[in-house]
C-alpha cells in the first residue's frame, strides 16, 4: 500500500482545525440584566466553538431589582426558554447565546448574626436574602467569636436562649420576617479548652483572688531528677501551687519548679509546678477520662513535708511518694 502524501495528511489535519477555507466559528456568551436596577452583569470574554462546553456564570457582579431577588438566568428573557443555574456547564450550539437573569417578586428577608456579648472575634455574614418558605442553613463561628469564661454553644433566637435553637449546619424554614441568630454562651466546664490551650481540670465556681479554673498544660515539658537539700514545707491544697512554685523558684536544685514557671506557651507565661492536690485532680478528671496525654508514672508537685524532698504523685496507682532520688514528669498548671 502506497502513502499517503505528506501534504494530503497536513490539509486533512488542517480542515479539522477549520482551516483550508473553512475557519471555525466561534460564539459568544453574553450576560443581560433584565430589568436590574443595581449591580452590574458578569462578562463571559471567550470564544467558542460549536460544541464546546461552558460554565454558567453567577451573580458576581451583585445584580439587583427593587422588589425582587435574582433567580438565576434563562436563555429567553421572559424565562420561556432553558434555565441555567449559576455553576452549570452547558453545551454551545451553532450561534451566539443570550442569558437573561430572572428575577422573583416578594417580599425579602435577611438573617443577621449578633455575637450577644462576645469579647472578641467577629459574628458571620450571610449575604443572601429570603422569600417565605424558602431554606437557609446556619453558619458557623467563622469568625472565632470569643468570651472570657465562656465556650461558644451555637445559636439562638433569643438572646437568654429561651428561643429556637439553631446548630450550625442545620438549615431551617424562613418566616415572614428578618431573623436574628444570638450567639450562646456556657460556662467553662472540666475537659473544656482554657484560654492558653490547655485542660480546664479544677472550677471553684466563683472568681476569687483574680481566678476561677485551673488548666493544665496539653502536655509534658519534660522530666526531672531531683537530689538536692529540702526547703521549707509547701501546701498540698488545691490553689497553692503558684505559690509554693514561687518560694521554690528561691531553693537550690528546684529545677521542675524553674522549668514551669519559665514556660510560656499560646501568649500565656503564668504557669507554675501544680501541688499534690492539683495533680490528683488532673489524675481523677483529665487522665481518668483519657484526657491530656499523661504517662502513667510519676509527676513532680510543687507540696514538700518539713524537711524532705518535694512529692510525687503517681499517675498509674494514685499514690504521693516522696520525690527522694526519684524521676519524674513535668506537667505545669495555670490559673485564671
Amino acid at each position: 500500500m502506497r502513502a499517503k502524501p505528506i501534504a494530503a495528511i497536513l490539509c486533512c489535519i488542517a480542515f479539522c482545525l477549520g482551516s483550508c477555507g473553512n475557519p471555525v466559528v466561534m460564539y459568544s456568551i453574553t450576560y443581560e440584566g433584565n430589568g436590574n436596577t443595581g449591580g452590574s452583569v458578569p462578562s463571559d470574554g471567550n470564544a467558542y466553538a460549536a460544541g464546546a462546553y461552558a460554565t454558567t456564570l453567577g451573580n458576581s457582579m451583585s445584580l439587583s431589582m427593587a422588589g425582587s431577588f435574582f433567580d438565576g438566568w434563562n436563555t429567553e428573557a421572559d424565562g420561556s426558554g432553558i434555565a441555567r443555574k449559576s455553576g452549570e456547564v452547558f453545551r454551545i450550539g451553532s450561534s451566539d447565546v443570550t442569558l437573561y437573569a430572572q428575577w422573583r417578586s416578594g417580599e425579602m428577608y435577611t438573617v443577621v448574626y449578633d455575637g450577644n456579648g462576645n469579647m472578641v472575634g467577629a459574628v458571620p455574614s450571610d449575604g443572601n436574602v429570603y422569600t417565605v418558605g424558602i431554606k437557609t442553613t446556619v453558619l458557623g463561628n467563622e469568625g472565632n467569636l470569643s468570651k472570657t469564661g465562656y465556650v461558644f454553644d451555637g445559636w439562638n433566637t433569643k438572646p437568654d436562649g429561651s428561643g429556637a435553637d439553631r446548630a450550625i449546619g442545620t438549615s431551617f424554614v424562613m418566616p415572614a420576617e428578618n431573623v436574628v441568630l444570638y450567639a450562646q454562651w456556657r460556662p467553662l466546664a472540666v475537659g473544656d479548652v482554657g484560654p492558653a490551650g490547655g485542660l480546664i481540670f479544677y472550677d471553684k465556681g466563683v472568681n476569687t483572688e483574680g481566678w476561677r479554673y485551673l488548666e493544665a498544660a496539653p502536655a509534658d515539658i519534660g522530666t526531672e531528677l531531683y537530689g538536692r537539700p529540702a526547703g521549707d514545707a509547701t501546701s498540698a491544697e488545691v490553689g497553692a501551687g503558684e505559690t509554693n512554685t514561687y518560694y521554690l523558684l528561691s531553693v537550690v536544685g528546684m529545677r521542675a519548679a524553674v522549668q514551669c514557671w519559665s514556660f510560656s506557651l499560646n501568649g500565656y507565661d503564668d504557669w507554675f509546678l501544680p501541688s499534690t492536690g492539683e495533680l490528683i485532680l488532673m489524675l481523677e478528671r483529665l487522665h481518668m477520662n483519657d484526657l491530656g496525654a499523661f504517662q502513667n508514672a510519676l509527676y513532680w508537685s510543687s507540696t514538700q513535708p518539713a524537711d524532705d524532698l518535694p512529692n510525687c504523685l503517681n499517675f498509674k496507682s494514685g499514690i504521693v511518694v516522696s520525690g527522694t532520688g526519684r524521676t519524674g514528669y513535668i506537667r505545669p498548671a495555670r490559673a485564671f
